[in-house]
């Protein structure tokens, strides 16, 4: 199917395209030609429109289908964002999260239930250690690539804290502790690298663009 029959088949069309129509050929390859003074939206218009009337040189083709590949990368991007949880989301990612959420539910049982927990002493304010995890474990979960280092952060303080005895070793503790490797173990794994490794690529390649 060539590139007439896809564009019967489906209207290509924004705001601006019933502002082109009025417009002769020649003023539409202006525009489309045209390095500056015009939105990006209003040239995207105006090629459709040239497209749709069999009147696009190569070079305004070329053009054309660099904007609509724009225009589908911004679109892509305002619908990922629209998600609280990337529905991209690797599995091992959503399993570390299950499991820092499940560390976070330990740390409420100990206090509660046992009257003993960890807390992060910051200028005499005490930070509940679990808190730190929650919060952590929600930012992984709404994808966001940073997150990944503060949790490298947390695994180690957690790791050394449990190995030089800082906090009391419990039953729990030690159970936290393995889930905490486990956490680790799925983050570092392969699909959760790919994953995170072409969200940051996506998001380079967007700033240059811009």
């Amino acid at each position: 199917m060539d590139r007439t029959q896809l564009a019967s088949v489906k209207v290509k069309s924004n705001y601006f395209s019933n502002k082109v129509k009025s417009r002769s050929t020649e003023d539409l390859i202006n525009v489309g030609t045209s390095q500056e003074g015009f939105a990006e939206k209003f040239v995207l218009a105006a090629l459709w429109e040239l497209d749709a009337r069999d009147e696009l040189t190569e070079d305004l083709k070329d053009k054309l289908a660099h904007l609509e590949l724009r225009e589908q990368a911004v679109k892509q991007k305002s619908e990922h964002d629209n998600y609280l949880v990337p529905p991209d989301l690797p599995r091992q990612i959503k399993t570390a999260v299950f499991i820092l959420y499940s560390i976070f539910a330990l740390e409420l049982l100990e206090r509660f239930a046992l009257n003993s927990y960890s807390t992060l002493d910051i200028n005499s304010i005490e930070i509940p250690g679990g808190l730190i995890t929650l919060v952590v474990a929600m930012f992984i979960h709404s994808g966001k690539a940073w997150a990944r280092y503060a949790f490298y952060i947390v695994f180690v303080s957690s790791t050394l804290f449990f190995v030089l005895g800082v906090q009391p070793i419990t039953t729990i503790s030690l159970i936290q502790q393995m889930l905490f490797v486990a956490a680790m173990y799925f983050i570092l794994s392969k699909p959760s690298r790919m994953w995170y490794k072409a969200k940051t690529g996506a998001k380079n390649s967007h700033k240059v663009q811009v």
